[in-house]
């Protein structure tokens, strides 16, 4: 959903930018696919939310000790 919402903002507000690959009906396949994307999000169970802010509380926790620990920015000041 991210990728879909950021090709229409690009084609807005970057259209010269060399682009290899374009999508062929540029605004319509995107926003078909943002649309689907929130269908399924939305038709989850409980359960699957749950998991979802469970999972994504572990990751951040991960990715933040981590990157604290082993910054570059904090080692040089």
């Amino acid at each position: 959903m991210f990728v879909s919402c950021s090709v229409i903002i690009l084609r807005r507000t970057s259209p010269d930018i060399y682009r290899p690959f374009k999508s062929p009906p540029a605004p319509y396949l995107p926003l078909a696919s943002i649309l689907i994307c929130l269908f399924l999000f939305l038709n989850l169970h409980t359960p699957s939310y749950i998991r979802c802010i469970v999972w994504l509380v572990i990751g951040l926790s991960i990715y933040l000790l981590y990157g604290r620990n082993h910054s570059t920015l904090v080692k040089t000041t």
